[in-house]
């Protein structure tokens, strides 16, 4: 039950939406908006996740932040809790500091990576406590502001059906390339109705966690918000969900 909670909260949050692009392009922004997740194995409930973007409070531009936390019965299995916050540099969509803080039962670990992409002319700069600095490519996403960045410029019906998209960011101490395939429209079933999706398949690693390299698939609204609604995942140990159940507008 742990390793499944922490491969799908990682994934909600960090791998499946984040972009790697070539700037300028939209930039992101998405003021008082709130998504709430139901993170289920069928019947049973694993844990909650949030994502917020915003105002500033840490004087760094806009503010957005991912938390996930085990309920029910995984709760007593392993109490997680994790959260992802994000500074965003509201002239470019970049990020300038990112953080984590994971508490699996009694243990945590944090970490806090800076971004610096004015120093270099072909790069840019990560620096961690825990890595030192690293040279990466130029204008490199976190997992949070790439989450954004990817819903703004990429999250698009003007792709051809199974057209793919090479994405990279920097998570927590590597760069983290993934391809994902665009696969047309499709209405689901929410509890908000019938809803009109766009339906994106990321590229999944055959190993420990998955069968096959199309084991995760993500729908998000086709409208101008382009908002993730539902998220499955086909693991080794039975299918997880994650459904949007709360969603609150921002304003634009």
């Amino acid at each position: 039950m742990r390793s499944i909670l922490t491969f799908l909260l990682l994934f909600l949050v960090c791998r499946i939406l984040t972009a790697q692009v070539a700037l300028p392009g939209e930039i992101p922004y998405y003021p008082g908006e709130k998504m709430k997740f139901l993170l289920h194995m069928g019947f049973m409930n694993l844990g909650r996740a949030d994502i917020t973007f915003q105002a500033d409070s840490l004087n760094c531009g806009t503010f957005i932040r991912a938390n996930a936390r085990s309920t029910g019965l995984a709760k007593l299995a392993l109490n997680i809790k994790y959260e992802f916050n994000a500074c965003v540099d509201q002239s470019t969509g970049l990020p300038y500091i990112a953080t984590r803080i994971i508490r699996e039962g009694n243990r945590m670990s944090e970490s806090e990576v800076y971004y610096y992409h004015d120093l270099r002319p072909d790069s840019s700069i990560v620096y961690s406590k825990s890595f030192d600095s690293l040279v990466v490519e130029k204008n490199i996403f976190d997992m949070l502001t790439g989450f954004y960045y990817f819903r703004s410029n990429y999250a698009s019906r003007s792709l051809a059906k199974s057209q793919s998209v090479t994405l990279v960011t920097f998570v927590v101490s590597e760069v983290w390339p993934l391809t994902v395939h665009y696969a047309g429209e499709e209405t689901i079933k929410t509890i908000f109705g019938p809803v009109d999706c766009l339906k994106f398949m990321p590229e999944t690693e055959v190993g420990t966690y998955f069968r096959d390299s199309d084991d995760m698939i993500i729908w998000v609204t086709n409208d101008q918000r382009k908002i993730p609604v539902k998220i499955y995942i086909d693991l080794r140990v039975g299918s997880i969900t994650a459904d949007l159940k709360e969603y609150v507008d921002p304003v634009l």
